[in-house]
């Protein structure tokens, strides 16, 4: 299996060379001069004919897959050509340009990923698409997504966009905060990421008011400044470690441990199912057994997810399996 850095290598040379035809579409190009560009150039020193081909071939066949088609004549001249290209045309739906966003902002401190800078402007560049209201339609993909249960808490729709303005300047955010309970506070948060679940925005960030990691609904944000007070993303942080379960988006005390079964046949989902969240254990039929903390207030939301994951409690979760027989009876009355 090649390494992290060969890996990264390999990526880098794809792209390179993708960008280098692309500048000269419907021009026939010859392979000493690809070489010399492309792969001598990123290599820093002369590459040996006989690998640069090989190296070549390959590189053409993973950007064909791509739908990014590159002919050869016989001569030895590649030709990127848009007629014969199969690739899609990029046209983003505003919900598909906010997940974008969201996805370059997960990858954009990434130490591993090739091009931070590149994928930084690409990103200042999505977040600053206008609606024909001069809204920012990533920020009103945000909004309208946190409407749902939101009630009277919703939000203007530049609050995410200011998030992520924030995160790209590394400057934290004054922010003023209602919470389920309704209890309202003021603190200053440094964005770390964020990320959707459920169809609302979350925001992870370092609080000042807790000195310590927390997340918050977007939906529950009352007012939102940026400021001039830097901040450093640590080096080990991950969106992806904090993106929580439905039944875990709460500040309670996670009081009850649930026991579910992951069927032998979603075993090999184990990982997207738990995010990473509690404990497995093997069973001896291939099944798992998930054993994950929970607040006691969001048996509804564990009940659901369950039910969604297709997953069972063991028989000492007495509470939960009563609330999964209710839910199974209340949909059975509904749609029978």
């Amino acid at each position: 299996m090649a390494s992290i850095r060969q890996q990264r290598a390999a990526l880098e040379r794809l792209i390179d060379l993708a960008l280098f035809l692309a500048a000269h579409p419907g021009q026939p190009i010859s392979g000493e001069v690809i070489k010399a560009e492309v792969y001598d150039s990123l290599s820093g020193k002369p590459q040996d004919l006989a690998a640069f081909r090989r190296m070549l071939s390959r590189d053409r066949g993973d950007l064909e897959a791509a739908g990014l088609r590159i002919v050869a004549d016989p001569e030895g001249n590649y030709t990127f050509d848009p007629q014969a290209n199969y690739a899609a045309r990029l046209d983003l739906s505003p919900a598909e340009r906010a997940a974008a966003a969201m996805a370059c902002a997960a990858l954009m401190d990434d130490p591993l990923f090739p091009l931070p800078v590149a994928l930084r402007l690409a990103l200042v560049k999505l977040s600053r698409v206008l609606d024909e209201d001069g809204v920012l339609l990533d920020g009103t993909v945000a909004a309208r997504s946190n409407l749902a249960g939101a009630g009277p808490l919703s939000r203007p729709s530049r609050w995410t966009e200011l998030i992520l303005h924030a995160q790209l300047e590394r400057r934290c955010l004054d922010l003023r905060y209602v919470d389920k309970a309704g209890h309202r506070s003021a603190r200053q948060v440094a964005p770390y990421g964020l990320f959707l679940l459920g169809g609302q925005w979350y925001l992870v960030g370092l609080d000042s008011l807790r000195d310590d990691i927390r997340v918050f609904a977007v939906s529950r944000i009352e007012e939102l400044g940026l400021t001039e007070a830097p901040f450093d993303l640590p080096d080990d942080f991950s969106v992806e470690r904090w993106r929580q379960l439905p039944f875990r988006l709460s500040s309670a005390p996670r009081d009850r441990e649930a026991r579910l079964l992951i069927p032998a046949a979603r075993a090999r989902e184990a990982a997207e199912i738990t995010r990473g969240k509690g404990t497995i254990e093997p069973l001896e039929d291939g099944a798992l057994l998930w054993k994950i903390p929970y607040p006691s207030g969001q048996q509804d939301q564990l009940v659901r997810y369950a039910l969604e994951q297709g997953l069972s409690f063991t028989d000492d979760c007495l509470a939960e399996r009563a609330a999964l027989r209710s839910a199974l009876e209340e949909v059975a009355r509904v749609h029978g």
